[in-house]
């Protein structure tokens, strides 16, 4: 279950997608593969994917075509992620 501004969403796609990019973040900046910047980019468009799922619950029903939107911003963040954690540049 994620917990919403508008309640909580079964989504274990989306949860587990987002715990996986929180765990692949985190390393990144521990071990300086990411400037102060692509982490800044990173945790804009994490939350610009939180305001979408907040958006998506607003109406109490997140349904087909909200949850593919989500899937196409989480997959946005990811190929993102990893296009900053293989350029070669470090903290």
């Amino acid at each position: 279950m994620l917990n919403t501004n508008n309640g909580k969403v079964y989504a274990p796609h989306i949860q587990n997608k987002g715990a996986r990019q929180n765990a692949r973040y985190n390393n990144g900046a521990e071990k300086g593969w990411l400037t102060a910047s692509e982490q800044a980019q990173l945790q804009d468009a994490r939350a610009a994917d939180r305001a979408t799922l907040n958006a998506a619950k607003s109406d109490g029903v997140v349904d087909h075509k909200e949850r593919a939107q989500l899937r196409q911003d989480m997959r946005q963040t990811n190929r993102e992620l990893t296009k900053f954690l293989w350029n070669g540049d470090v903290a």
